[in-house]
């Protein structure tokens, strides 16, 4: 995706067209999936780094220069993200944000390292094994899929489902949700029936709907919402009457993958997500109201708290250098001290005001809305509690807390 498309899909001001080498500005750049197997959610993504940056902006920007999003598209594809983050780095792109898939970062990874760019990934967790070494510029700001993954495990057993099948997608993140999901489910008792891997490019589910008929009591899907949704409706077609109890990944947590399922099939069903605070419910009222009453999906949380924590990380950066030509290891100290809990604690809607305590001095640290940005050594979120929810007359409905 061409900068001035990714400007229009932004809503951005004017100034945010602007050539990167204008020095007037600081530039942020958003690796995001607007086509492929999960364009369905980046521009709502997008939105949540718009928000956050039009609040730093109103707070003076960096040492009084506006903070500038530029785009790109990774369209889901490893080799064509290897381009755009090429691309954003050219443009002038301090520090990168994204990418949604493991596979993807895998690929960018060396490249940024190279050119000394940071990158904050708000959807994955920890992946520290794509680098062979721990790298001090890449921060994973979600809770781990192996977290997740027991965390679906532990709710089958609470439930009293003994014999499960899963199915999941055979990325990164989908093979190590199941590898979590069923080990810590056959650790605890449980009988895994089924282990079926999904290809999420094909239109129709047949073989894998003949090999789930009648062998389970619960699925579990751990999939994309596109892919997912497509399953779901081929086991409906082929036998209607069984009222299947489906247990669902985090991914799966968004109006696409409801509005893509045929009837009330999903009634009843559960899933597992990471824990968010109470603060997404004001939030989501001023994405409605800033974006014509769409809703945000719940990656947007998590990409609002990492656009903030990298504006926040660059002035704190800038105020110390005296400079705005910040990045590499000092921006990367400073996205720590500004998730480190020390300091004056600064909420979603506070990054205005945290802008200027930042560059007079003040020590302030991010409390997000997806709670606490604590990282260990490896850049890895250290805390990440995760809640259940649940699917009632087509509607993501009541949640509680998931973790022991």
């Amino acid at each position: 995706m061409s900068v001035e498309k990714g400007c229009v899909l932004g809503l951005l001001a004017l100034w945010a067209c602007a050539p990167s080498t204008d020095v007037d500005h600081v530039t942020v750049g958003l690796l995001l999936p607007y086509t492929g197997s999960q364009a369905a959610i980046g521009s709502s993504l997008e939105r949540g780094a718009i928000m956050a940056v039009e609040r730093a902006n109103q707070g003076g920007g960096v040492l009084g220069k506006p903070i500038r999003l530029v785009f790109a598209d990774t369209h889901s594809d490893p080799r064509r993200a290897l381009a755009s983050a090429e691309d954003l780095m050219d443009q002038g792109a301090l520090v990168i944000l994204g990418p949604e898939s493991a596979e993807v970062a895998a690929a960018i990874l060396p490249l940024l390292s190279a050119r000394k760019v940071p990158l904050l990934s708000p959807f994955l967790g920890d992946a520290v094994e794509l680098q062979g070494e721990p790298n001090p510029l890449w921060f994973r700001l979600a809770p781990s899929a192996h977290a997740l993954g027991e965390a679906i495990a532990k709710k089958l057993y609470r439930d009293g489902r003994t014999h499960a099948g899963f199915v999941y997608t055979t990325d990164r993140y989908g093979l190590d949700l199941a590898e979590a999901a069923t080990g810590r489910y056959q650790t605890l008792g449980g009988t895994v029936t089924v282990a079926q891997p999904l290809a999420a490019d094909q239109s129709s589910y047949s073989e894998e709907v003949r090999a789930l008929n009648g062998t389970v009591d619960a699925l579990v899907l751990l999939a994309d919402p596109l892919p997912g949704a497509r399953l779901v409706n081929d086991l409906y077609v082929s036998s209607p009457s069984t009222a299947w109890k489906f247990y669902l990944s985090p991914n799966l947590k968004t109006g696409v993958f409801l509005q893509n399922v045929l009837g009330s099939v999903l009634n009843g069903a559960v899933g597992v997500a990471p824990q968010l605070g109470q603060e997404v419910w004001p939030f989501s009222e001023a994405y409605r109201t800033r974006f014509l009453g769409d809703e945000p999906v719940e990656g947007t949380f998590f990409y609002y708290d990492a656009t903030a924590l990298t504006v926040l990380a660059l002035q704190r950066a800038a105020s110390a250098a005296g400079s705005v030509a910040v990045g590499g290891d000092a921006l990367a100290t400073s996205v720590r001290a500004v998730a480190d809990q020390n300091g004056i604690s600064v909420g979603w809607d506070e990054v205005a005001a945290a802008m200027e305590k930042l560059g007079s001095g003040a020590q302030v640290y991010y409390s997000g809305l997806t709670g606490p940005i604590l990282l260990d050594p490896a850049g890895s979120r250290a805390l990440g509690t995760t809640q259940v929810w649940s699917i009632s007359n087509g509607q993501i409905g009541h949640q509680q807390d998931a973790t022991p």
